[in-house]
């Protein structure tokens, strides 16, 4: 059953039969339930209402130049290089850590931070870690199934 704005502030009556009613008066007791909350503090206007580090973020995103985001993409592409390249990794870590670059480079495509010939770069230095590594650990899993 919906209720109406009526129905809230009790302008109408409903039965049981789901037929509304209008009253002939409103009820002199039900308080005004959309009333502002009463207290000492005066109420913060909506444009205040929002945390202060979610403004901060937004105006950190703006200031970024196109440098600058060009920058820490590289440095994200140099940081999965890394993880890829580290030792003691499963080939399982490796697929894992190679898809969320994916995905993020899929993010990067769809916002076009990076132009076409550097995105294509940057993918290839990645896949080319990701599949030496790859390679490396097959031929490990390879030799120990084999002796």
């Amino acid at each position: 059953m919906r209720i109406t704005r009526d129905d809230y502030h009790g302008r109408t009556k409903i039965t049981k039969k789901e037929k509304k009613e209008p009253l002939k008066e409103a009820p002199a007791e039900s308080p005004a339930p959309l009333e502002a909350p009463t207290s000492a503090k005066a109420p913060l206007s909506t444009s205040t209402n929002l945390p202060q580090p979610n403004k901060n973020k937004v105006d950190l995103s703006v200031k970024l130049s196109d440098t600058e985001i060009k920058k820490q993409l590289s440095i994200l592409a140099e940081e999965t290089m890394h993880q890829l390249s580290e030792e003691n990794k499963t080939l399982r870590d490796v697929e894992d850590i190679y898809l969320i670059f994916k995905g993020q480079m899929m993010v990067i495509n769809k916002c076009r931070l990076l132009t076409v010939s550097e995105q294509q770069e940057q993918n290839a230095q990645v896949y080319a870690c990701y599949y030496k590594k790859k390679f490396e650990l097959t031929k490990l899993e390879m030799k120990k199934k084999m002796g």
